[in-house]
């Protein structure tokens, strides 16, 4: 093998293709993706706006563009956080819960006891009240 395509080989591709880091990488693809959006978003409000449907491909385009920012958005993001040290002190348990703790467990089951309370009284009382009119429509047609 040559020497110079084991040197291409072994370089990342964002190297080859002329971006020197991956933030580069990051920022060109957020700004195409960006671009994308606007081309296609902005035929789509302008017909819109005209009560015109759009084609599909201004459509098709905007949502590609959204998909498209989103995801990089979600990449530098990433980026960020793998990059970036955050002091992390170590967690020191006890095996007893905090009074915090015990507010917000007493809260959650008196949510869930009140909320299930209030499902069974309103399934009873809606069950009664068509009960009660069965009843009423019976004694009537009886006489």
């Amino acid at each position: 093998m040559r020497a110079g395509l084991q040197s291409n080989a072994s370089k990342s591709l964002l190297e080859i293709i002329g971006l020197g880091s991956p933030l580069q990488g990051l920022s060109a693809g957020g700004a195409l993706a960006a671009a994308a959006l606007l081309c296609g978003a902005l035929p789509v409000v302008r017909f819109e706006k005209l009560r015109i449907r759009a084609s599909m491909a201004p459509r098709l385009g905007a949502g590609i563009g959204i998909l498209a920012l989103g995801i990089y958005g979600g990449l530098g993001i990433t980026y960020a956080m793998m990059t970036m040290r955050f002091p992390v002190k170590p967690n020191e348990y006890d095996n007893e819960l905090s009074g915090t703790s015990y507010l917000i467990l007493a809260c959650m089951l008196a949510l869930i006891v009140v909320g299930l309370g209030w499902c069974f009284y309103r399934s009873i009382k809606a069950a009664g009240i068509g009960q009660s009119q069965q009843q009423v429509s019976e004694e009537v047609n009886q006489d």
